[in-house]
């Protein structure tokens, strides 16, 4: 080689699909090989198996946000370049990652927060222009009846800086994606001498390993557990699959090792570390594979408890041999064969993530549905900064308590109606439309509750959350912010046509944590529109759930979440509508589970009651929403 290779430039940014030239120019051997060579071939996929690419037309603009992909079965993210080369060419066959698409939405937040001189994000050379100031690239495929997003970030742990802005990419692709799966992918160094080339690691637990820029970080050796992989996944693997391109690698096994006991770990070390024969940076012990990244993407979605993740990882260089003690050499060593054989050795865990999807995805279809009476549907909540918040708008004053109890269902009909939370994961939309009964009902003095169609909750579910009625299933659900926003800039479909939209005036968060602040909300607004995390024993397999919703010690594992309205209270808990229905939900329930509160400003409450959310006039509360209406 004529000079030093630059091991950092090659991990992160080497393409085998489209050598850079500078890797040429340095003359390593795997950027003059013949073009695709490194590229993993096309596999016989089991029938009605195979990824099929599902291109969007037209194609989103760099600004855009994932919010289209809300409700998606998968995302599989992956980090460097030649990883993304060949998950393209294996779940995007026909679309290599030239063709995917750019995702900056809100890159001015990260800007400040990506300060690594190293970071393919602050890269400034032409060779890299797609990646400068970019948060990654993107593309939705299927895998049989699955919809997968696949996704190649442009944010990296180890090279991004101390802000750690990749935790930030990690919440903001769950958030607006809330997929069912959220499997994080890629190559990674072998530990020990029986990690072959190309074998690979479904992680048991992923575990921090870090001695330089994170060392005195409280979490440099926090350790997580991802979701344990399946049999039926596992099965699915198989040596049809996996042997065509383990062929193309010398010295690996002819059918790639999978480790997928609970004590099999991923090690995320904030440097580029590897094993060698010396066992100079201590990871043997550790795990069975080492990486710069996963364990960030675990602590992120410690957030996201409704969402299974994955790490799996294969070995792109193994135990590399050190006789002579030299790790300067031995790390030269590594990345020239990460540069030959990353993009095969990726054949492997794209197998097994593929797996896990399409076996989950055939579980799904084939599990006898339970209590299909009563649905969820509430999607992970979001942080918009652009949503007021009561707590600021009520800084420096003073205020007299809310009323010891109120309960606005006095008299309300004892059947509210499911609003198609029955057969729809809806129930953003239905608690809308609860909503509205509860305020005419109160405004007319019990006179006119108005009661919409279910056709205008469907066609609010269309239009605010993306439901298609012609896809089988509940559909993808709502983010309770989104709900709200487009309810204050389009407003909910009402009437017998749908034809009228019914607009709110305002919404504002208030804090879960303080009590009187959501009593005072449910006295001022008629409701507060809540989300919360449902546990388990909430939803008994073969009953309806109880009446009184209070904290157990058993069955508490989440198994979804819920949105509904509170119309009432009183010192023991709240009065509950979901499922056209009435529950009490007691306060120590509510501080468990409940992690996003609304008061909702709705113009024929104001007209009738004359209170707002905070106390505000109208024209104040307009104000306020100029960030989410744009002034309009």
């Amino acid at each position: 080689m004529p000079g030093t290779l630059n091991v950092d430039d090659i991990i992160l940014n080497f393409d085998p699909a489209a050598p850079q030239a500078r890797f040429k120019h340095a003359g390593l051997e795997a950027a003059l090989a013949p073009l695709g060579s490194a590229l993993p071939h096309s596999i016989p996929w089991p029938t009605g198996g195979a990824p099929q690419p599902a291109p969007l037309h037209p194609a989103p603009a760099p600004a855009d946000d994932l919010t289209r992909f809300a409700g998606y079965d998968a995302v599989i993210i992956t980090w460097t370049a030649a990883e993304a080369s060949a998950l393209a060419a294996l779940l995007s066959p026909g679309y290599p990652t030239s063709t995917w698409y750019e995702y900056k939405h809100n890159v001015a937040s990260y800007i400040p927060l990506v300060t690594g001189a190293k970071a393919p994000f602050n890269a400034t050379g032409a060779e890299d222009a797609r990646y400068y100031h970019s948060l990654g690239l993107y593309f939705p495929i299927t895998i049989g009846t699955a919809r997968v997003l696949l996704f190649k970030s442009g944010l990296h742990l180890d090279y991004d800086g101390p802000a750690t802005p990749v935790k930030n990419l990690i919440a903001d692709i769950a958030t607006a994606v809330a997929p069912k799966l959220f499997i994080t992918t890629g190559t990674g160094g072998g530990i020990g001498a029986n990690v072959k080339l190309g074998d690979v690691v479904i992680a048991g637990t992923v575990r921090f390993d870090c001695k330089t820029q994170f060392a005195n970080q409280s979490w440099a050796t926090a350790a997580y557990n991802p979701t344990p992989v399946s049999a039926a996944a596992l099965a699915a693997i198989t040596p049809a699959l996996t042997s065509v391109n383990a062929a193309r690698i010398p010295g690996a096994n002819a059918t790639p090792k999978i480790f997928a006991a609970a004590t099999d770990a991923v090690v995320t070390t904030d440097f580029f570390a590897f094993d060698d024969s010396t066992d100079y940076y201590k990871l043997q012990g550790l795990g069975q594979a080492c990486d710069m990244g996963d364990a960030m993407v675990a602590q992120a979605l410690q957030a996201f408890p409704h969402i299974a993740w994955y790490s799996i990882r294969n070995a792109s260089d193994p135990q590399i041999p050190n006789p002579t003690g030299n790790i300067s050499t031995a790390s030269q060593d590594a990345a020239k064969i990460y540069a030959k054989y990353g993009g095969l050795t990726t054949a492997a865990s794209v197998i097994a993530s593929w797996a896990i999807v399409h076996t989950e995805q055939a579980t799904q279809q084939t599990r006898k549905p339970t209590m299909s009476k009563y649905k969820l549907g509430r999607l992970h909540r979001s942080y918009d900064p652009r949503v007021p918040h009561l707590s600021a708008l009520r800084a420096g004053q003073t205020l007299p308590p809310p009323p010891a109890s109120i309960d606005y269902t006095i008299n309300m009909p004892s059947n509210l109606g499911m609003m198609l939370n029955d057969t729809l994961g809806d129930c953003t939309c239905a608690a809308v439309y609860h909503a509205i009964q509860v305020w005419t009902f109160n405004a007319t003095n019990g006179e006119n509750m108005v009661t919409e169609p279910d056709k205008d909750v469907e066609k609010l579910y269309i239009l605010a959350c993306g439901y298609n009625p012609r896809v089988a299933g509940e559909g993808p659900g709502g983010n309770e912010q989104h709900v709200l926003t487009y309810l204050l800039k389009t407003g909910a479909p009402v009437g017998p046509t749908g034809k009228l939209k019914q607009k709110i005036a305002a919404f504002v968060e208030v804090d879960p944590r303080n009590i009187n602040d959501v009593k005072q909300t449910i006295a001022d607004c008629g409701v507060a529109y809540i989300g919360f995390n449902v546990p388990a024993f909430l939803m008994p397999a073969n009953a309806p759930p109880p009446a009184v919703w209070d904290v157990q010690s058993t069955d508490t594992n989440i198994i979804g979440g819920h949105a509904v309205v509170l119309a009432g209270y009183d010192a023991n808990g709240a009065r509950v509508i979901s499922w056209g229905q009435y529950y009490t939900m007691t306060w120590t329930f509510f501080s468990q589970y409940v992690d996003e509160v609304y008061a909702i400003a709705d113009n024929d409450w104001i007209s009738a009651k004359g209170t707002t959310p905070g106390g505000l006039s109208l024209a104040e509360l307009e104000q306020q929403m100029q960030a989410l209406t744009g002034g309009t």
